[in-house]
This record gives structure tokens, sequence and C-alpha cells, in this order.
């Protein structure tokens, strides 16, 4: 067996189920005349359990991937290549969450609290960390559901009255977000509806709806100040200030750069800040 014939089995067989399931859909997806000969070679190969070229291409002979089979074999191990690539960066802190709660639902149908609660905590200080709000009030929900399960007898009074305080934090940080991104959408909804107001009077409404543009400081949660900031560039943009724009775009690149993780929780709207960074050098003509 060649090196490229190993790599191939052998990747083949360190997928999951959930990989080769999807990469049959990435295959029909992105492959055009020749689908039919990766999925079917992909199969062929999938249930093999030794693998011998001169017998495989003998007892698939007729097949159309005998033809030109060396090619096939080196396309069908760059495309499951790039399906994993593909399925992988599907992985969001947020499915990373569910899948800590899916197992602590299952720990907790076998009577494994304990070994539930420390999943549910460890996607608690997860949510917390990307500030996901909704998940991090059901996490609550799901905690206090867990002590009860054990008649309440694995927490402290302390620890009851720590888990309330938190509902309350949360439900107020929610709040405040919320808050926030009303405003940069009302913004957002009148730019689509109208295009870039042009006269002072729907210059000047945009800006009053903008009702924290003349804080000094942005609000503390990641969620809110990213849309306090954008509300700020929309308004500098309408009012064509781009000197302005361009420092509160700076601001937005600002509050990735010193919290990165958070990119992974809006990918395509920090590349959407660059890009709007990038238009606005050029109209600047500052190359």
């Amino acid at each position: 067996m060649s090196k490229e014939e190993e790599s191939l089995i052998k990747l083949i067989l360190s997928l999951t189920k959930s990989e080769k399931r999807y990469f049959s859909i990435y295959a029909a997806r992105h492959t055009i005349g020749i689908e039919n000969n990766s999925l079917r070679l992909f199969k062929k190969l999938e249930v093999l359990k030794q693998y011998d070229e001169k017998k495989f291409l003998k007892r698939n002979k007729n097949e159309g991937f005998a033809k030109h089979y060396r090619f096939n074999k080196h396309f069908l191990y760059s495309l499951i290549l790039d399906s994993l690539r593909a399925f992988h960066a599907g992985k969001t802190p947020e499915a990373e969450i569910r899948d800590l709660v899916h197992a602590a639902e299952i720990l907790t149908e076998k009577g494994l609290f304990n070994e539930a609660l420390a999943m549910i905590k460890r996607a608690k200080t997860k949510a917390t960390k990307y500030e996901f709000h909704e998940l991090q009030l059901q996490l609550l929900r799901k905690e206090l559901n867990l002590y009860r399960e054990q008649s309440l007898t694995e927490i402290s009074e302390e620890a009851i009255g720590d888990l309330m305080k938190s509902f309350g934090e949360t439900i107020r940080d929610m709040e405040i977000v919320l808050e926030y991104e009303a405003v940069n959408m009302r913004i957002g909804q009148r730019i689509s509806k109208a295009g870039f107001a042009r006269s002072k009077e729907s210059l000047d409404e945009l800006a009053r709806m903008n009702v924290h543009r003349e804080q000094k400081k942005a609000p503390i949660q990641f969620a809110a100040a990213w849309s306090f900031y954008n509300s700020k560039v929309a308004i500098t943009f309408i009012r064509q200030d781009f000197e302005n724009a361009l420092r509160e775009i700076d601001s937005l690149i600002n509050l990735i750069e010193t919290q990165p993780h958070m990119s992974a929780a809006i990918p395509r709207g920090y590349i959407s800040v660059l890009h709007n960074k990038i238009v606005l050098l050029n109209n600047l003509q500052r190359y």
C-alpha cells in the first residue's frame, strides 16, 4: 500500500459517524459532475476491513471511479479534508455549551446528579465568558433543578442566596444589552428603509435614537459595548463624518482585540468591521 493510499484509508477510518454523515452532504453540494464517483468510492472504502488495491479494483472494475483511480483517490482525500474543515469550523462556543448541557441531561437521567452539576457549572463558566445571557438563565435553572433532585441536601443556604443573586444579575445584564441592541437595530432599520438620511431633521432624529451617544464611557458588557459603538459608527457614517467614524471603528476593533475570545462568537461582525475600516481609509485617501 502506497503512502497516499494509507493516508486515505487512515483518514476514512478516523471519521466519526457525524463527520461521515456531514461528508456525504458536503460532497453532494460541493462537487459537480464527479460527485457520484467520490461518494461511491468513499462508501466502498469505509466498509473495508482490509485494503488491497488490486483486489479492490477487480471487484469494482465497472465503477466510474475505477477509471482514473489515482486521480479519484487524490480528489476524495482532498474533499474529505475540505469537509472536515467546514464541519469543525461550525463548532461555536454556543454549540460547545449545548453539548455540555446534553451531557448533563444524560447524566441526570442516569441519576448521576453531582456529575451533571459539574457539566452545568462548566457550561455556566463558558456562557458567562461569552455573555450568552439567555443560556446563563437556562443553566441557572438547570442547576437549581439538579439541587432539587437531591432534595436540596447538596447546597447551603448561602449558596441558594448566591444562586438567586446570579439570576437577578443575569437578568439585569440582559436588559442592558437588549436596550443597546434595540437602539442599534432601530437605527439600522431606518437606514434600510430610507437609505442614508440627507436632511438635517432626519439626521437629528436618528441621532436622538442613539440615546447613549453622549455617554463618556461604553457599557461594561461586550455585547452592549458592541451595539453602542456600532450605533455611533452608523450616525457618523450618515453625517459623512468619516474621521469620527474611523475613531469609532477603531474602538470596535480594540473592543475585540482586548477580548479576542469574543471573535469566536461574532466572526462575521469582526470581518465586517475590518471591511468598513478599509472603506473608510479609502474614502479618506489613506492608502
